[in-house]
């Protein structure tokens, strides 16, 4: 089986041998009936779980924790700690960790679920899930500052939104966005501008399949990426292809229906018409 992600070396699961199991907070999965070696008997691990993700519900997370380490601690008794089911508990606690601002032990736990759903067994359906905790680290990462680390997981993450969904799915599209603006972030332009004129590309063959309604939301996010694209060409200092952009994210905006709030939508076609002015005198 191809695999999609090689743990990174200087991480290790050994800071997992207490830390916790729990099913997704949001879903259950059945990823453990996909190993056949798989016994657990769900009782105490479930009870565990539905504890957890009432308190997670709560806002009370470090006792959400708990209740997850506690799980964990319970199902690697029963199906050892390199069974798919375990890869599910790893994904949450990782969230959680995260939120309370534990931030390396929380990238530690994403890597752990990353791990398991390389098994030989992993499902089709289980690449979509782990690209999910890639784009949590990737995330992370940026929201650190720690960017080049996010643009690796940003682009596993896109590699698999590809084979998964479509190289022009609304999804790859979102992805490349969030590709771009870490590129624009750390001043790579040229790699920035080619993310977002992909976007563009997947969003023009988008629109011309949806109806009006869909089509003023895909409008207002097309404007919004060629604003991007003219902010790039004015940061390099080409200001007619700004103002052009400028120009044709301006008409885009005033297509926009009642798909997008009247005052963004003021706001952003007053942005648009300073800028567009701005251009205009750096070119005479």
């Amino acid at each position: 089986m191809r695999r999609f992600l090689s743990p990174s070396s200087h991480r290790s699961s050994k800071n997992w041998k207490t830390i916790a199991n729990i099913s997704p907070l949001s879903k259950k999965k059945k990823s453990a009936s996909n190993n056949p070696n798989s016994t657990t008997s769900p009782s105490s691990v479930d009870s565990l779980t539905r504890r957890g993700a009432k308190l997670t519900r709560q806002g009370a997370f470090s006792e959400a924790l708990h209740c997850f380490e506690e799980a964990l601690s319970v199902q690697s008794e029963q199906v050892g700690r390199d069974d798919l089911s375990l890869a599910d508990t790893y994904s949450d606690i990782g969230s959680l960790l995260l939120v309370l601002g534990r931030y390396e032990q929380g990238l530690d736990a994403l890597e752990e679920c990353i791990r398991l759903r390389q098994a030989p067994y992993v499902l089709k359906t289980d690449f979509v899930c782990a690209a999910g905790s890639l784009m949590q680290m990737a995330q992370s990462y940026a929201i650190h500052g720690k960017y080049e680390e996010a643009l690796e997981y940003f682009d596993r993450v896109l590699r698999i939104h590809r084979v998964s969904y479509g190289r022009n799915s609304m999804v790859v599209a979102a992805t490349l966005e969030k590709l771009g603006a870490v590129y624009f972030r750390i001043e790579r332009y040229d790699s920035a501008m080619k993310s977002f004129e992909e976007v563009l590309s997947i969003l023009r063959r988008q629109n011309e399949s949806l109806l009006s309604t869909s089509g003023d939301k895909v409008d207002q996010k097309m404007a919004a990426i060629v604003y991007n694209i003219g902010v790039i060409h004015k940061k390099k200092g080409s200001y007619k292809k700004a103002r052009d952009c400028f120009s044709g994210a301006l008409k885009l905006y005033k297509k926009v229906g009642n798909t997008m709030d009247s005052v963004e939508r003021r706001n952003s076609i007053r942005l648009l018409k300073i800028n567009i002015l701005k251009m205009e005198s750096r070119i005479r």
